[in-house]
């Protein structure tokens, strides 16, 4: 690719960098193009973008937008964790969570899940297959 291989010849990056980064700006601009404009007007970092789409990868790119839409006022005044903790489908199911705690302390991370599931149950629950969405 062109602009692959100038990118990496201006900014002395590797040819693996070279594609990520530019597949990461496309699959903004295609995808995302709300997220696309914060990250592009400052108000969205990169990092924070990275996140956003991480997180909304495996959606259809309908069903991300709404997802993204949701927390993107916010999102500039959120930590990057903050951030990821928001992602969640139109259908209240997460797109993912990560929960990390003291050392050797599992009794405090089990029942915050616990909570968290009595607060937004979603045990049986499932989305639907990616063919479907």
């Amino acid at each position: 690719m062109v602009a692959e291989a100038e990118i990496r010849a201006a900014l002395t990056w590797t040819r693996r960098l070279a594609e990520g980064e530019l597949s990461f700006a496309l699959d903004i601009q295609q995808r995302l193009p709300r997220l696309f404009r914060l990250l592009e007007a400052g108000r969205v970092d990169v990092r924070k973008a990275k996140v956003i789409l991480d997180g909304t990868i495996h959606l259809d790119g309908e069903t991300a937008r709404k997802v993204v839409d949701r927390i993107l006022d916010d999102a500039p005044g959120l930590t990057t964790g903050q951030i990821r903790a928001r992602l969640w489908t139109s259908d209240g199911l997460p797109v993912g969570s990560h929960l990390l705690g003291r050392f050797g302390d599992e009794e405090t991370l089990l029942s915050l899940a616990a909570q968290l599931e009595r607060a937004q149950p979603w045990f049986d629950r499932t989305p639907p297959p990616l063919d479907k969405r």
